[in-house]
């Protein structure tokens, strides 16, 4: 069968990854024939679904590069043809071969057997590689040096995982209790530096890793030559920050998994937060952890979810207007059109299941595009919610964006050309805020190879890009994004995260030199369409690579901090996740290291909620990157408590869509005998990883709640609520004059 091409970012990684989920490729599951029950409980859709997505998974090792066998194939097969040649074929040939063998099987989760392909390759004498240039032989010594490691997190921190695993600074229980892994990666990476100049990326390169397998060793500064230690200070803290606690293992969602997305919100309208992870490989099950208390019970067989498998992110919004949170996957990222699939609307029936009704409601169609992104928002105000969904146009599929309009019989039309948002561009995130005040939401599109979008609403039903005109087209190589209001001035900001910094940039940031990657932009927003962007002056002045990201008060100061997944797909890209505290709206101090979030394993879907009712967000890290042999144990951070007050508000949309999605709220305060005030609008966060649409409002030190103020987006009234104590949960619906409830949360031990 022809393979579609690979986009240009990926040409030559795909050619050595492979990805699943835990394990080999899951042998394909028997699909239930559709009955006469089925039909009448709305099933011919999900069924249809099921049979698709099983499709995919018995497809997946033939036709797809990235998560298929392919590559051990193609270089097994070439390795044979050397063999049968008399003289075993030119060195510099056979050289390469092995490498890329030995590189697409570590990839494929045999370590073992990849690191004996890389060893016959160096086996070859150097004098006979004059056909490979240095700077490749080179890189190929790293790319075994990582194949080392990749060996050692495998035998130690993924088969001996606990709750340090992985976690800078190494404590003694992550330290690695089978060392030789990491001690032959440190000799074959000390090897390359003494071979190139210091300011050199593969000499970067190296010397980021070398240091990272002493760490995992308990070696790190001490011994680590000077001459080759990254600075110790380059992973210091900003500031003192009460440490988070990995309860993961003890609640019950210590999953071993692959990349993928992560949703906190009440599913079973209980009051408590639950949990909706899925996976990126086709084999990979979406899951439902129900929040039973400070622990979480797996209920996917009950929820009819079975066979759902696939997506690398998920959002979430009460999409049909009956009370109970909905879930749409989009699938097929990063592959070009072999990822023309169908994503997936699972209509949460307030039975705890759920049915796939995106066939059903013209979601998904006998045509599909490859995506990672999508928001809900009511772009046309009628009161229901419409999807904005972000394809991914390449050499091999032309994929435009999709506005799928809501109609009134639940269905949904695509309306993306006549509103003028098809975009064309390989988008890695959609978001929505109505940043100029007009009462319209405007979408921001961040593409990774083009110009990004900014599309003003004009409240006609089409946009204009304006970005071009602000000076909004950057940065280059953006990933996860979120609107939000970075210094309580009642503006919308924007904030914009970037992907691709490499182990070689943050080597030279932290000594010093120069980096070849772009920053984040956060444009602050003064709230009439204009931005500047303040992403330098407010301290973001590292590399890091962002994958997944979320936004959320750490402290409840009431102000908005941040936590970014990082890495990149490489199997050699181990970097520490991000974490960084908003000083009062002033700048961001990095409270990564202190703070026991900077997890090293590759970070993605990242959810900020309170999921034991004690008032403090804590913090759900999807882990795990996007190939067979890079799964991980995924994380659950219990926040430590601040001490400080809290309001946590459900709203309730009647004219305006039921989750309020675009609804601003503005508390007013009493804190140290003055006033300030908190804004929040509703929406799940960021664009990879879903925090609750019950938005939880810092207080920090305050006295008292003078007012409540609740602005709605479709009837753009204005509701105010006075005497509405501390530290409780509200439920407030539209156009009513009171709160519907005010609840004080009971709070419960997470973990043991």
């Amino acid at each position: 069968m022809r393979q579609s091409p690979i986009h240009p970012f990926l040409a030559v990684l795909a050619a050595s990854l492979a990805l699943g989920s835990e394990g080999a490729l899951a042998a394909p599951a028997p699909v239930p024939q559709v009955t006469e029950g089925a039909k009448k409980a709305g099933q011919m859709g999900h069924q249809r679904m099921l049979k698709e997505l099983e499709r995919i998974l018995a497809a997946t090792d033939e036709e797809n590069e990235l998560l298929g066998s392919i590559k051990v194939r193609k270089m097994k097969e070439a390795l044979d043809t050397l063999d049968k040649l008399p003289d075993g074929g030119k060195p510099a040939t056979r050289f390469v071969v092995l490498c890329e063998l030995g590189n697409a099987t570590v990839y494929y989760g045999r370590e073992r057997e990849g690191l004996d392909y890389y060893a016959k390759a160096f086996a070859i004498p150097r004098a006979e590689l004059a056909e490979v240039p240095e700077e490749s032989y080179l890189d190929w010594k790293i790319k075994h040096g990582a194949a080392w490691l990749r060996l050692a997190e495998t035998e130690n921190c993924c088969a001996y995982n606990n709750a340090d695993s992985c976690i800078l600074p190494f404590l003694p229980d992550a330290v690695h209790k089978k060392p030789e892994g990491s001690t032959n990666a440190v000799r074959i990476f000390s090897e390359v530096m003494a071979a190139t100049p210091p300011d050199s990326k593969v000499h970067l390169r190296a010397q980021w890793f070398l240091n990272t397998g002493m760490m995992t060793l308990g070696k790190y500064p001490e011994e680590v030559p000077e001459a080759a230690r990254i600075p110790p200070a380059f992973f210091e803290s900003d500031r003192e920050f009460p440490r988070f606690r990995n309860v993961a293992g003890e609640v019950g969602i210590d999953l071993v998994n692959l990349a993928g997305g992560s949703i906190a919100d009440d599913f079973d309208n209980d009051g408590d937060i639950d949990l909706v992870i899925t996976g990126y490989g086709s084999d990979s099950q979406t899951r439902y952890f129900a929040n039973t208390g400070g622990h979480f019970e797996d209920r996917t067989e009950k929820a009819n979810l079975v066979g759902i498998r696939g997506g690398l992110n998920a959002i979430q919004a009460d999409y049909d207007g009956d009370g109970w949170i909905d879930v749409y996957v989009p699938r097929g990222a990063w592959i070009g059109k072999i990822g023309m699939q169908p994503d997936s609307l699972l209509r949460n029936r307030g039975d705890g299941t759920f049915v796939d009704r995106a066939y059903d409601v013209g979601i998904a169609g006998d045509v599909n595009y490859p995506n990672v992104t999508a928001v809900f928002t009511d772009y046309d105000n009628d009161g229901d919610l419409d999807i904005y969904v972000g394809n991914e146009t390449d050499e091999s599929v032309q994929a435009p964006n999709q506005l799928f309009r809501q109609n009134e019989d639940g269905t949904f039309t695509d309306v993306a050309r006549e509103a003028g948002v098809t975009n064309m561009g390989y988008t890695r995130s959609v978001v929505a805020g109505d940043y100029d005040g007009d009462g319209d939401p405007d979408l921001w599109v961040a593409n990774l190879s083009q110009a990004n979008r900014l599309y003003n609403n004009k409240g006609n039903g089409t946009f204009e890009d304006v970005a071009p005109k602000l000076g909004m087209t950057g940065p280059a190589r953006p990933y996860t994004c979120w609107f939000y209001d970075f210094d309580n001035d009642g503006n919308l900001d924007l904030f914009v995260n970037t992907f691709g910094a490499s182990p070689s940039d943050l080597a030279a940031a932290a000594l010093g030199k120069p980096f070849d990657c772009s920053l984040p932009a956060l444009y602050k927003g003064d709230g009439k369409g204009g931005f500047q962007d303040i992403g330098r002056a407010v301290g973001l002045n590292e590399p890091y690579s962002t994958m997944g990201a979320n936004v959320g008060d750490f402290d409840n100061d009431g102000f908005q901090d941040f936590y970014a997944g990082t890495g990149r797909p490489e199997a050699r890209d181990l970097v520490p996740d991000k974490a960084f505290w908003n000083d009062h709206g002033q700048r961001y101090l990095d409270i990564t290291v202190v703070s026991g979030l900077g997890h090293v394993q590759k970070g993605h879907g990242r959810s900020f909620a309170d999921f034991d009712g004690d008032g403090d967000l804590d913090v759900f890290a999807q882990m795990g990157g996007a190939f067979k042999a890079d799964l991980f144990h995924n994380a659950l951070y219990a926040n430590p408590g601040f001490g400080n007050r809290w309001l946590a508000v459900r709203l309730e949309g009647t004219k305006s869509n039921r989750s309020a999605l675009g609804a601003r709220l503005r508390a007013d305060i009493v804190e140290g005998g003055a006033k300030r005030s908190v804004y929040r609008w509703v929406s799940s966060g960021g664009s990879f990883g879903a925090n609750p649409l019950r938005q939880h409002l810092g207080l920090g030190k305050a006295e008292r709640l003078e007012r409540l103020e609740v602005h709605w987006p479709t009837s753009k009234t204005t509701q105010v609520f006075t005497d509405i104590p501390l530290d409780r949960l509200v439920h407030i619906v539209e156009g009513e004059a009171q709160p519907r409830s005010i609840v004080e949360l009971k709070p419960v031990h997470l973990g043991q």
